[in-house]
Order: C-alpha cells, then structure tokens, then sequence
C-alpha cells in the first residue's frame, strides 16, 4: 500500500512533479518514424505537453509547442488539404498569420508586421526539445541539460533480417503498466486461451534482483526460466514465446498525460532468414493484428486481455486500498 500523496508521486508526469521531472532526464521515443512519413506534421502528446513533431523542408527534425505564440493557433493539426499546415525551409509556419518558427522553437518572421516585425521576432521563442531519428523511433529529451547518447539497446542495435516498430494506447497510467510487466503470475490466469497457452500455462514461482540496467523478474517453470528485465525509467526488455516465433522485445512506456500511455515496440523474430521473412513477417503480424488494423498499432488478444485488466483498475490505480 501507498499513502495517496506517494501514488500521486509515481504517477504524476507534468512539469514540477517528481516523476515527470525524472521521466524528462531520459530520451522518451515520441513517434514511429513512418507515422511522421504518413503525417507532417504531426501532433504528439508527451508528458502533458501538446506539441508538434514536424521535418522541414531542408530535412531537418522538429519538437515544438504545438501552440504559436501569437493567438494560440495549432502548428500541427490542421489539414494539409486546406493548407492549414504550412512547412517551410527554415521551419513550422502557423496558417493563422503566418509567423514561422525553426526547429529550435525562434521565431523567425511576422509577415503581418512588415514595419517591426523584423527585430520583434527576435524576442520570440516557443518550446522545443531534443530530436534525433534512430533505429526507427523518433526521440525527444525534455529534460534540463546537454542530452546524453540515445540508448543503444541491444534489440535496437544487433544486425537483424527483420525488425518491426509499433505502438499501443493504453487509456490509464503508465505506472499500472510496470505493475503488469512486473507481475508474470498473472500470465497463467489471464492468458490461458491464447497462443502462448503452453508457454504460460503453469502459475510461475517468482523472484526477482537488481540488474545493470533496473531489475531483472525471473519467472520460473517446471520446464523453463523465463527473464524480463525492468530498463530504467520506462522500457522493459523480455522475450514473446510465441509458438515457432520466439521474439526479442522492447517496449518502452511513454506518458501522453497523468491517464493515457503510449507503449512502444521494437521486435526482433529469431531464426529469420532471406527464404522465410516473408513468412515470419506474416506470422508475426497476425498476431500484432487481432482486428486487422495496419501493423503501426499492436492489437493482439494478450494485449486485450492486458488492456481490460489495466485499465478497469481506473486512469490511475489507488493504491491506498
């Protein structure tokens, strides 16, 4: 149990509170690299910040305050049918009256302020952040400080035929989900009926040890051991035993606010070779695919069964009972 000031410190991430100070310290991935492909811009929610994750026309990588200084007008959830999106070599230009800004969050012209516009502009800077585009994720830091080196896991960084790049929106807070990856009992239970049945089927003896990286939660079986690791702050690194597919996975959970998380993949299949990543490809993606939904957002019925468990416990789990 938690007093309720305690739970409220895990699961608060706005600016000021302790986790959400913590939280920004990290490189947090804010977007699949193709959703940027599909969208530009495009806008992202990360740790109660509304913002806009946008590529110039020079190629360059952008993280701004969704909101321009000027009325308040959004940088990127107009429509680029309507031109109420306007990109520009040196920047985001907001469609209302047209001030831009560069990927470092300057304002750099007022066209509707001919006379003085020129020198004002100087004065005027939104928020930005950190970008770089690395192993198929776009990452952003938030925190105070030079950045450090963007975190070279050994998913993300081992030569593999295949790799696959997903996300999932779980509608409570991110802190209930380390709760569920800490907690391989509740796989013999929840996930009976479903492909990793034999995997999962006898309830674990559990115990888990501090690691290089966080903790590590050994689940063991009659047959087997299984190993997840806790990856400080918000990844986990594990193993999906799925039959023919064994896959090595990191997700990372990201908070939109204090009530939406977004958790992101990276899976890495083993035994693929150049005859059968079609297949492998294939295979994995009926599982990511449960509604047949496009392969960017992982729908599967473990993470179903995951989602009801979660988040009937309510957008932020009180821990005080």
């Amino acid at each position: 149990m938690l007093s309720a000031q305690q739970n409220l410190d895990y699961a608060q991430v706005s600016g000021g509170t302790p986790a959400g100070m913590l939280l920004r310290q990290y490189w947090q991935p804010v977007a699949v690299s193709r959703e940027l492909e599909a969208r530009n811009p495009l806008p992202v929610k990360v740790l109660g910040e509304e913002l806009a994750l946008f590529r110039d026309k020079s190629g360059r990588l952008g993280l701004v305050d969704d909101r321009c200084a000027h009325r308040g007008a959004s940088l990127s959830k107009g429509d680029a049918a309507l031109r109420t999106v306007r990109l520009d070599e040196r920047g985001i230009r907001c469609c209302y009256h047209g001030w831009l800004y560069d990927t470092g969050g300057q304002c750099l012209e007022m066209p509707t302020e001919p006379d003085r516009g020129a020198q004002f502009c100087k004065n005027i800077r939104i928020t930005s952040y950190p970008t770089e585009e690395k192993y198929g994720f776009i990452w952003a830091f938030m925190g105070e400080g030079d950045p450090p080196c963007v975190p070279a896991y050994d998913v993300l960084t081992d030569e593999a035929p295949l790799r696959i790049q997903n996300k999932k929106l779980w509608r409570c807070n991110y802190f209930q989900l380390f709760e569920n990856f800490a907690d391989p009992a509740h796989t013999a239970i929840l996930h009976e009926d479903t492909d990793v049945e034999a995997a999962f089927g006898e309830v674990p003896e559990i115990r888990s040890e501090p690691s290089r990286h966080g903790l590590s939660v050994i689940a063991a079986r009659k047959e087997y051991e299984r190993l997840s690791e806790i990856v400080f702050p918000t990844a986990c690194r594990f193993i999906i035993p799925l039959p023919d597919l064994f896959t090595d996975a990191l997700f990372w959970y990201v908070p939109l606010d204090d009530h939406k998380t977004y958790s992101y993949h990276t899976m890495v299949p083993r035994g693929v070779t150049a005859e059968n990543r079609q297949a492998k490809i294939q295979q994995l993606e009926s599982f990511l695919m449960r509604n047949g939904i496009d392969a960017l957002h992982h729908e599967d019925r473990i993470g179903d069964q995951d989602s009801f468990a979660i988040e009937s416990q309510g957008a932020i789990a009180d821990r005080s009972l």
